[in-house]
C-alpha cells in the first residue's frame, strides 16, 4: 500500500498542474491570437488620468504577427511598439518600451466569453535586473468589437504601478 502513495501524489500533482494551465491550451492560444487579429485598426481613447491616447493594431508578415503602436500622449517620441506572435503553443508579446528595454510577456489566461487576455512577464532585453523599471504585466479587455481596455503594470523596485487606457474603435 505504501508504494502507491507516491504514485497517487504524483498523479494528483499532474492533474492539478493540467487544470492550472487549462486557460492557455493550444486551442485557446490560437483563439486568442485570432482575437488579436480582430483588433486591427485605429482606436482612440484616454488614459486613467484623462489624457488622450491612440493605439493602432496591424496584422503583418502573412498574419504571423500583430503589431500595436501605442501613443500615450502628444509626444511622438513616446510612442511604443508591442509585437504579438505565436511561438508553438504559446502567445508571446515583446514590448519595445520608451525606457529602452524590451520585456517579453506570455499569455497566461484567455477568457473567451469576456474577451480578456492576460499576459505576464517572462524576461527582457536591456534590463540588468527585474528591479529596474519595466512593464511586467498586460491585461487586454475586448468585450466587443468596438471597445478595448489595456491594463499595463509597471514594475520597479518591487512596486507595481498600473496604467490603464480605455479605447473605442475609430470608425
Amino acid at each position: 500500500m505504501k508504494p502507491l502513495i507516491p504514485l497517487v501524489l504524483a498523479l494528483t500533482v499532474a492533474l492539478l498542474s493540467g487544470q492550472a494551465q487549462a486557460g492557455v491550451n493550444s486551442e485557446s492560444v490560437k483563439s486568442a491570437f485570432e482575437r488579436m487579429h480582430g483588433l486591427a485598426g485605429t482606436w482612440q481613447g484616454k488614459d486613467d488620468e484623462g489624457q488622450p491616447a491612440t493605439v493602432k493594431y496591424e496584422v503583418m508578415s502573412g498574419g504571423s504577427i500583430v503589431t500595436e503602436r501605442l501613443q500615450p500622449g502628444p509626444k511622438a517620441d513616446e510612442a511604443m511598439l508591442t509585437v504579438y506572435h505565436l511561438d508553438g503553443d504559446k502567445l508571446l508579446c515583446t514590448h519595445y518600451c520608451s525606457r529602452n528595454n524590451q520585456p517579453r510577456m506570455r499569455l497566461e489566461s484567455y477568457d473567451t466569453k469576456d474577451g480578456v487576455l492576460d499576459f505576464d512577464f517572462v524576461d527582457a532585453t536591456n534590463l540588468a535586473s527585474e528591479h529596474e523599471g519595466h512593464m511586467h504585466k498586460l491585461v487586454l479587455k475586448n468585450p466587443d468589437k468596438d471597445h478595448l481596455i489595456q491594463e499595463w503594470s509597471w514594475h520597479e523596485n518591487g512596486q507595481q504601478t498600473p496604467a490603464v487606457f480605455h479605447f473605442e474603435r475609430k470608425k
